[in-house]
């Protein structure tokens, strides 16, 4: 990303016996093999693809205790990174450093991560009422009152707010409908993109 902000470099230790652990991260992420997660998306299916950008697509699937059954257990957003070599690693090790010290109601939180071999993945919440802007677009059957577009707002205002008075600020440099997520509680709104400066 070319910001200045040194690596991280996760550990590829699993846990003895475990899919994941939850051990070597220092803001106690899980760490998921890559099996785990491919099961719970069926197999990276295209029927999972919930989006795409230049170097990563992302995935809806399903983390359960001891399963990884599609359609069964906690609904979660899978980042597969696309890129191979230095870059797409520096991007990724970036990311993961960055989205783990985020804690806050209004962000998009990170649950944990792949590193194993070749493949580098970021697990995110699944926020299961897609983007504002598919939400106000005319296709969606949802219309979205004026009083809950306020909410939606204040909710953005106070998870910017958040990354802007971090240390170092974190700047939103991508802010636009499709960036902003929407959670099944009260269509809360989540920065779901993040840059620092």
């Amino acid at each position: 990303m070319g910001n200045g902000i040194s690596n991280v470099k996760p550990s590829t230790e699993r846990s003895e016996g475990g899919e994941h652990s939850n051990s070597s991260h220092p803001h106690k992420l899980d760490q998921f093999r890559y099996k785990v997660l491919k099961a719970a998306t069926g197999k990276f299916c295209s029927k999972n693809l919930a989006g795409q950008g230049g170097c990563s697509d992302v995935y809806k699937g399903w983390l359960g205790y001891r399963t990884a059954t599609p359609g069964c257990g906690l609904p979660v957003a899978v980042k597969r990174i696309k890129k191979q070599g230095y870059q797409g690693l520096d991007e990724w090790n970036n990311e993961l450093r960055i989205l783990s010290s985020f804690h806050h109601p209004n962000v998009v939180k990170l649950l944990g991560y792949c590193a194993e071999g070749v493949h580098r993945m970021l697990v995110f919440e699944f926020m299961c009422n897609g983007s504002l802007e598919e939400n106000l677009s005319r296709e969606c059957c949802r219309e979205v009152e004026w009083s809950k577009r306020m909410e939606i707002a204040k909710g953005l205002a106070r998870g910017l707010e958040y990354l802007h008075n971090m240390d170092p600020p974190v700047i939103h440099r991508d802010i636009k409908s499709a960036n902003i997520l929407l959670d099944h509680v009260r269509l809360h709104s989540k920065d779901c993109r993040f840059w620092t400066i």
